[in-house]
């Protein structure tokens, strides 16, 4: 074991709840329900968007460490269940106002994959994936 190792070596079984404060929550929301569907849960000062196994939080920004700031720097991947569901949702994310940083494909990172980046309008970078068959070997 490298000197530099933890000492603890918690059991991680993933990372869930991730949460944005934007400087106008209301534009977050319609945002994210016109590409999601309906926030699922409402409570003063934030929204719950259910996304898979976990929630997508938006906050205002009066809660955020920065206030009056989008995220800067933010990235989140979704795995989703088909890669058409990449495809789909890319589309979706275009249409609201989403630039495309990669175009939907298969590719390899970590393992094969349709994947696809883009910019939503509010500055969060999206990675949308799935993990596909590897491609047969050519001879």
């Amino acid at each position: 074991m490298p000197d530099d190792a933890p000492s603890v070596n918690p059991a991680i079984l993933g990372v869930a709840y991730p949460s944005f404060y934007f400087k106008d929550v209301d534009q977050a929301v319609a945002l994210y329900e016109a590409v999601f569907g309906p926030c699922a849960y409402h409570e003063a000062g934030f929204h719950g968007l259910k996304l898979g196994d976990t929630w997508l939080t938006l906050f205002d920004p009066k809660m955020a460490p920065r206030p009056g700031e989008n995220p800067a720097n933010a990235e989140i991947a979704l795995r989703l269940a088909t890669p058409a569901d990449v495809d789909a949702l890319h589309g979706t994310f275009v249409e609201h106002g989403a630039t495309s940083v990669m175009k939907p494909q298969d590719t390899w990172m970590y393992e094969n994959m349709r994947y696809a980046c883009l910019d939503d309008p509010l500055g969060v970078r999206w990675d949308l994936y799935c993990p596909i068959a590897a491609p047969p070997a050519s001879s």
